[in-house]
């Protein structure tokens, strides 16, 4: 969960954590984020991808909750 300090990054990870969405949380600043995305380890940068692919699908189904949606596949560790 990315969030514009620790703190509230933390706070939105809790709440996913209690809303039983996920289990696996990792509660990251923007600016922490920002780097890895940029970063030269392969991993932060799929994840990075990865969070791009579902912030344009979710942007997506915000505009047209009735068509049907590609959803990419997520990349193989």
């Amino acid at each position: 969960m990315v969030g514009t300090n620790q703190d509230a990054a933390e706070r939105a990870a809790d709440q996913l954590i209690a809303a039983l969405v996920g289990d696996d949380v990792l509660a990251i600043d923007h600016g922490r984020w920002q780097a890895m995305a940029i970063s030269t380890s392969p991993h932060w940068r799929d994840d990075s991808l990865a969070a791009a692919q579902l912030r344009s699908m979710a942007r997506h189904w915000g505009q047209n909750l009735t068509r049907p949606v590609q959803v990419p596949v997520a990349a193989s560790w």
